[in-house]
């Protein structure tokens, strides 16, 4: 069934696409700040089809920062208020039962969304803080959004003074948002321009009758799946970006084609190196197609299947050569996924009962890799200039990775199954063969978890 779900999309996916954008209505409100400042919100009217999946499956999006000073409370109310600032679809609320965001009656309270403490120590293992985070959409009177600021009373030299973690819901948020508020950017949701529909008849016509037969194969597949999101956790690795960079250089291969095929490589599937991958990886589109890309979020997800290998060096050639050819076509891999959801949202409406369990969170790919743009603290966020950050996103049972890129590392942070801890030790070897410098954080990967 998955090869099938697989060679449906890869057939559907052959087509080309002329230039087009999209756009969507929001509803303006506003919203106030720790400080009693105003913001103004848009708040799209209605789920769209992504969101709706998004939503249900409780994924959530996270950022990590340690910073070697220490934090003031005012200071880490001005962050907040800014964050609400550049990207205030932070201070949405969901309504799963309505299939609306709304703007929740409480902002900005301390104690419900943000959090300021004084600690006795830190540990620089991120995935101290790293968790599924669902109680994220417990109460319906608060944002899908949560800011902690941790301080050390008494650091040591070199040692984490602060340590900041925020989280919010993935219908709403982004890595290119991460990105580009770090920056200083405003968010610039709903200015997109409309030129009309890029996909022919021909096309359209495939995506419609290749999304019912997908959507029962979905269903099928969802049911079928015996792991739970309790047999996953988190997993952290930095690696020197310099060094990443020289490896890349050796090997002739772009520096995603290696992060790509480092993580393939040693960590997707039960039989590493011995089997073709069924993969998802995540771009931003240099152009949006009318009716096919999302109303709201900007990432496309496109699938690709890469044979396996015995030899690293040849797996990650090949893998690089199908990244660039793919990078140069527009593979409707995602507009057929959004038909799809399209289908089930509609399916789900009249029989409810065949979404319950196993279908939100789950996707027919061994992994999902996704690239954030690079991160670069300025304006307003420049307070995080040289702090460390990761990101990271809970996904079901969907095994995936988040990298983030700054000057002088790269993270990973990666939501892995529990009995692949050990494929970490084949990632550090890989990684020392390469002459990558490393750190790998992988506790809570190791220990055991109540299932009840």
């Amino acid at each position: 069934r998955a090869g099938l779900y697989f060679t449906i999309h890869r057939v559907v996916s052959a087509a080309g696409v002329r230039a087009a954008h999209s756009f969507h209505v929001p509803v303006l409100m506003v919203i106030s700040a720790p400080s009693g400042s105003a913001f103004n919100v848009q708040v799209p009217e209605r789920f769209s089809n992504l969101q709706w999946y998004l939503s249900h499956a409780g994924n959530t999006v996270q950022m990590v920062a340690f910073l070697e000073r220490q934090m003031t409370r005012a200071d880490f109310v001005a962050l907040v208020e800014n964050c609400l600032s550049y990207l205030p679809e932070l201070a949405l609320g969901e309504d799963r039962s309505g299939e609306r965001f709304f703007l929740p009656p409480k902002t900005c309270g301390e104690g419900e969304i943000w959090r300021y403490e004084t600690v006795d120590e830190l540990s620089p293992d991120p995935t101290d803080a790293f968790s599924p985070a669902t109680d994220l959409f417990d109460r319906n009177d608060l944002p899908a959004f949560r800011a902690t600021c941790q301080v050390v009373s008494d650091a040591s030299d070199g040692a984490p003074a602060t340590r900041l973690h925020f989280t919010a819901s993935h219908s709403l948020v982004e890595g290119a948002d991460l990105a580009a508020v770090l920056r200083g950017r405003l968010n610039r949701r709903g200015r997109r321009s409309v030129t009309g529909n890029g996909l022919s008849r021909a096309t359209r016509f495939g995506l419609a009758v290749a999304a019912p037969f997908l959507a029962c194969i979905h269903v099928a597949m969802a049911k079928a799946e015996r792991r739970k999101p309790t047999d996953f956790g988190f997993a952290c690795v930095e690696m020197e970006r310099a060094d990443i960079e020289d490896a890349a250089r050796t090997l002739n291969i772009s520096k995603r084609g290696l992060l790509f095929a480092l993580a393939l490589f040693t960590l997707a599937g039960p039989e590493p190196r011995r089997r073709a991958w069924r993969f998802a990886y995540s771009k931003l589109p240099a152009r949006r197609i009318l009716l096919e890309d999302d109303d709201y979020l900007s990432v496309r997800v496109q699938a690709m299947a890469s044979k396996g290998s015995d030899s690293f060096a040849d797996f990650a050639r090949m893998l690089d050569r199908q990244l660039a050819i793919q990078n140069e076509t527009e593979v409707l891999t995602h507009f057929l996924a959004n038909r799809v959801l399209k289908v089930q949202r509609r399916v789900a409406a009249v029989f409810p009962g065949l979404y319950r369990g196993a279908f939100f969170g789950f996707s027919p790919y061994d992994m999902v890799l996704s690239l954030v743009p690079p991160i670069a603290p300025a304006g307003p966020f420049a307070v995080l200039a040289g702090a460390r950050i990761l990101g990271g996103s809970y996904t079901g049972t969907v095994p995936g990775v988040i990298y983030l890129c700054d000057a002088q590392r790269v993270s990973w942070t990666c939501w892995l199954e529990r009995r692949q801890a050990d494929r970490l030790q084949d990632l550090a070897q890989l990684a020392d063969s390469l002459n990558i410098r490393h750190t790998i954080w992988a506790q809570p990967l190791r220990e055991p978890q109540d299932r009840r």
